[in-house]
Protein backbone atom coordinates (compact mmCIF):
# COMPACT_ATOMS: atom_id res chain seq x y z
CA UNK A 1 0.00 0.00 0.00
CA UNK A 2 1.23 3.46 -0.80
CA UNK A 3 2.26 5.16 2.46
CA UNK A 4 0.52 8.42 1.47
CA UNK A 5 -2.83 6.55 1.33
CA UNK A 6 -2.50 4.70 4.62
CA UNK A 7 -4.40 7.30 6.66
CA UNK A 8 -7.36 7.12 4.25
CA UNK A 9 -8.31 3.65 5.53
CA UNK A 10 -9.32 2.53 8.98
CA UNK A 11 -9.01 -0.99 10.38
CA UNK A 12 -12.40 -2.73 10.47
CA UNK A 13 -11.40 -5.69 12.63
CA UNK A 14 -8.00 -5.19 14.26
CA UNK A 15 -6.17 -8.33 15.19
CA UNK A 16 -2.95 -9.80 16.48
CA UNK A 17 -0.82 -8.59 13.60
CA UNK A 18 -2.29 -5.08 13.45
CA UNK A 19 -0.71 -3.72 16.64
CA UNK A 20 2.85 -2.59 17.38
CA UNK A 21 3.20 -5.01 20.30
CA UNK A 22 2.09 -8.17 18.47
CA UNK A 23 4.48 -10.30 20.54
CA UNK A 24 3.40 -8.70 23.85
CA UNK A 25 0.77 -11.32 24.67
CA UNK A 26 -0.18 -9.73 27.99
CA UNK A 27 -0.60 -6.21 26.60
CA UNK A 28 -4.31 -5.51 25.88
CA UNK A 29 -3.76 -1.92 24.68
CA UNK A 30 -4.79 -1.10 21.14
CA UNK A 31 -1.78 0.65 19.60
CA UNK A 32 -2.03 0.32 15.80
CA UNK A 33 1.07 -0.50 13.80
CA UNK A 34 2.38 2.46 11.81
CA UNK A 35 2.51 0.43 8.58
CA UNK A 36 -0.24 -1.15 6.45
CA UNK A 37 0.03 -4.10 8.83
CA UNK A 38 -2.51 -2.21 11.00
CA UNK A 39 -5.18 -3.22 8.46
CA UNK A 40 -4.63 -6.96 8.99
CA UNK A 41 -7.57 -8.37 10.94
CA UNK A 42 -7.96 -11.52 12.94
CA UNK A 43 -5.36 -13.99 14.11
CA UNK A 44 -3.10 -16.48 12.36
CA UNK A 45 -5.41 -19.07 10.84
CA UNK A 46 -4.40 -22.60 11.88
CA UNK A 47 -6.11 -25.58 13.42
CA UNK A 48 -5.27 -29.00 14.63
CA UNK A 49 -5.81 -32.00 16.84
CA UNK A 50 -3.74 -35.04 17.77
CA UNK A 51 -2.12 -33.80 20.98
CA UNK A 52 -3.17 -33.24 24.59
CA UNK A 53 -5.59 -30.28 24.74
CA UNK A 54 -4.57 -27.78 27.42
CA UNK A 55 -7.40 -25.29 26.81
CA UNK A 56 -10.46 -25.35 29.03
CA UNK A 57 -13.10 -27.19 26.97
CA UNK A 58 -16.04 -26.59 29.35
CA UNK A 59 -19.06 -25.12 27.55
CA UNK A 60 -18.66 -21.66 29.10
CA UNK A 61 -14.99 -21.31 28.11
CA UNK A 62 -14.74 -22.69 24.57
CA UNK A 63 -13.15 -20.62 21.82
CA UNK A 64 -11.51 -21.01 18.44
CA UNK A 65 -8.11 -20.63 20.07
CA UNK A 66 -6.75 -23.94 21.28
CA UNK A 67 -3.57 -24.72 23.19
CA UNK A 68 -2.19 -28.24 22.99
CA UNK A 69 0.89 -30.09 24.17
CA UNK A 70 2.68 -32.55 21.92
CA UNK A 71 3.61 -35.20 24.47
CA UNK A 72 7.30 -35.50 25.25
CA UNK A 73 8.32 -32.46 23.18
CA UNK A 74 8.94 -28.95 24.61
CA UNK A 75 6.49 -26.43 23.09
CA UNK A 76 9.04 -24.38 21.11
CA UNK A 77 10.13 -27.40 19.06
CA UNK A 78 6.77 -28.32 17.44
CA UNK A 79 6.14 -24.61 16.91
CA UNK A 80 9.41 -24.26 14.97
CA UNK A 81 8.74 -27.42 12.98
CA UNK A 82 5.21 -26.32 12.04
CA UNK A 83 6.37 -22.84 11.06
CA UNK A 84 9.06 -24.43 8.86
CA UNK A 85 6.19 -26.16 7.03
CA UNK A 86 4.37 -22.86 6.53
CA UNK A 87 1.89 -23.43 9.36
CA UNK A 88 1.37 -20.37 11.57
CA UNK A 89 1.32 -21.07 15.32
CA UNK A 90 3.04 -19.98 18.53
CA UNK A 91 4.45 -21.41 21.74
CA UNK A 92 2.52 -20.12 24.76
CA UNK A 93 2.51 -21.11 28.42
CA UNK A 94 4.16 -24.45 27.73
CA UNK A 95 1.82 -25.33 24.89
CA UNK A 96 1.37 -25.00 21.16
CA UNK A 97 -1.24 -22.32 20.38
CA UNK A 98 -3.37 -22.80 17.27
CA UNK A 99 -6.41 -20.83 16.18
CA UNK A 100 -8.65 -22.09 13.37
CA UNK A 101 -10.86 -19.64 11.54
CA UNK A 102 -13.46 -19.60 8.81
CA UNK A 103 -10.76 -18.75 6.28
CA UNK A 104 -9.06 -22.11 6.74
CA UNK A 105 -9.84 -24.87 4.28
CA UNK A 106 -10.34 -28.52 5.18
CA UNK A 107 -7.10 -29.26 3.32
CA UNK A 108 -5.19 -26.84 5.57
CA UNK A 109 -6.64 -28.43 8.68
CA UNK A 110 -5.79 -31.91 7.39
CA UNK A 111 -2.24 -30.72 6.63
CA UNK A 112 -1.86 -29.40 10.19
CA UNK A 113 -3.20 -32.62 11.74
CA UNK A 114 -0.80 -34.69 9.62
CA UNK A 115 2.12 -32.45 10.57
CA UNK A 116 1.34 -32.65 14.31
CA UNK A 117 1.10 -36.44 14.04
CA UNK A 118 4.48 -36.60 12.29
CA UNK A 119 6.09 -34.35 14.89
CA UNK A 120 4.58 -36.38 17.74
CA UNK A 121 5.79 -39.69 16.26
Amino acid sequence: MRESCLDLLRPLEPGWNSVVHREGWDNPAYVPDVTARRLEGGMPNVAGIGATVLSDRDAGYRSGIVSVHVDGIPAPLPTERLKARGIACSARSGGLRISPHGYNTEEEIDRLIAAVREIAA
